[in-house]
């Protein structure tokens, strides 16, 4: 699959993807207006990355979690990503990096909170 368009789609997000990773902060770096640099979902539960762990490699992460749609429950903690992966959840790929805050608001209005 080489020169064709689909190849230079998939080359372009694998690259992007890439430098998000790079870019990530490593946990605890994040003082002020936090970013979310990864989105992963299945169904109605979606976990939003904020931070690596680098002691665990990219296996750990700081994420924002809001599972079954229940925003009482939404939460921010660590998230095993293997784990996540196993359980079905997959990568966003059209996701673009955006503060924590904007994310918040996405979920308000999608679940109708006011």
């Amino acid at each position: 699959m080489h020169g064709g368009e689909e190849s230079a789609f998939f080359q372009e997000i694998a690259t992007n993807l890439s430098r998000c990773i790079a870019d990530m902060p490593e946990v605890g770096s994040q003082e002020e207006a936090e970013t979310v640099f990864l989105h992963y979902f299945l169904g109605n539960s979606d976990v939003w990355v904020l931070e690596k762990d680098a002691a665990a490699g990219v296996e750990r992460v700081f994420a924002f979690s809001l599972l079954n749609g229940d925003a009482r429950m939404a939460e921010l903690g660590y998230v095993d990503l293997s784990q996540l992966i196993l359980t079905g959840f997959e990568l966003d790929f059209h996701f673009s990096p955006k503060p924590l805050a904007e994310v918040r608001e996405i979920v308000r209005k999608r679940l109708s909170l006011f």
